[in-house]
């Protein structure tokens, strides 16, 4: 985490609903519903909740997600950590008594290739060409009866 003179805080006994943006650092020790958007690097306290859909830099979880998580750098779920959606971050770090419930997609090229409802068949065919040594010799095709 940063800087705490930079950090917003919400505080333990807030409830938030609706769209939240970070240029700095941000602590959730209450609950939040809605979206978090954050430049800089979020933390989850054991005592916070999450129904949210959040992106952020990095991602420090010891409380509750429910919602897809997107860490452009690195996604830190800690012992007490609860995450029920998706996660998608260049680097995944969980501790043991983490729990995830959901798609995890990890890597350099993690955020290039979306899963659910952002994916894109095109995409799909797009990345697979690009790395021929998965499956030397494969055609790559986007007809609908190939998709299903």
């Amino acid at each position: 985490m940063e800087d705490s003179t930079n950090t917003t805080i919400i505080a333990a006994m807030a409830q938030i609903k609706g769209e939240l943006v970070f240029e700095g650092a941000a602590l959730v020790i209450g609950k939040v519903e809605g979206k978090i958007s954050a430049n800089g690097d979020l933390h989850v306290d054991e005592r916070g909740i999450c129904n949210a859909s959040i992106n952020a830099s990095n991602v420090q979880v010891d409380g509750s997600i429910e919602g897809d998580v997107t860490a452009a750098q690195r996604m830190q779920l800690n012992a007490q950590g609860r995450i029920k959606g998706d996660i998608v971050a260049e680097k995944l770090i969980t501790a043991e008594g983490a729990s995830i419930q959901g798609h995890v997609n990890v890597g350099p090229n993690a955020g290039k290739v979306r899963c659910g409802s952002g994916f894109k068949a095109e995409q799909a065919v797009a990345a697979a060409a690009s790395r021929p040594d998965l499956a030397p010799g494969a055609k790559a095709t986007t007809s609908p009866a190939a998709v299903k």
